[in-house]
């Protein structure tokens, strides 16, 4: 296996999680700290193909993110890149209530997806299951509730402009205190378990000598009819 490094566009600011595009073979990597927001577009051989500036319904308009990007996610059905503030919880007019998808050439908004509910701490998401018509956000929330953070799951087969998504659910993440960084799509077998077919990405904020990243595999019921 062969491994390589990318110098970060000028100027760039915090990299968040990326994601990939199936269609053409290209990483959209989430640029944020800067106003407009950017996506960096690589190949898979790690070379820049691409640096797109995020707008609003008009190039040159404001995105209504702003400054922010923690995250992209590729939908392979309306070919547009989806994303979200981050959420603090420091106030609750700070939540992720909106996703927002854009044109993945000219990085125009088409889509303005209202959320069933309010989310804090979105680290990253993807789409999977149903042929890829689900959407599974990871959150690095800890819920009074419970104590735990989550994975929530949404269906995205008609993702309708201003319509919110039918929610499915969450998957409790048994990592209180470890940051939840991303979450992928990947089914996998194992010999002692049944099939996992998301995989979350902890930070363990409790080694020592550094920090330490490691992955949690879940279990998704019936993932093709979700």
């Amino acid at each position: 296996m062969q491994y390589g490094t990318l110098a970060a566009p000028p100027g760039s600011g915090h990299i968040g999680a990326p994601t990939f595009d199936t269609q053409r073979g290209v990483v959209y990597v989430p640029i944020e700290q800067s106003e407009p927001p950017r996506i960096w577009k690589v190949s898979r051989d790690l070379r820049t193909v691409g640096i797109v500036s995020m707008w609003g319904r008009s190039i040159g308009s404001p995105a209504p993110q702003r400054s922010k990007n923690p995250w992209l996610a590729f939908n392979p059905f309306d070919t547009l890149v989806y994303s979200s503030v981050f959420g603090s919880s420091d106030s609750a007019f700070q939540r992720v209530d909106h996703l927002w998808g854009y044109d993945r050439d000219s990085g125009r908004l088409v889509k303005e997806i209202p959320l069933p509910s309010g989310l804090h701490h979105v680290q990253g998401a993807t789409f999977g299951g149903n042929d890829g018509r689900n959407l599974y956000i990871a959150s690095d929330y800890e819920e009074a509730s419970n104590g735990r953070k989550h994975v929530y799951a949404y269906d995205f087969s008609q993702p309708r402009d201003g319509v919110s998504p039918p929610y499915w659910g969450k998957i409790a993440i048994p990592d209180a205190g470890n940051e939840v960084e991303c979450v992928v799509w990947a089914h996998l077998t194992w010999s002692d378990a049944r099939d996992t077919h998301i995989t979350v990405g902890i930070l363990d904020d409790f080694e020592i000598d550094g920090e330490n990243v490691y992955f949690r595999h879940f279990w998704v019921p019936s993932p093709e009819r979700l």
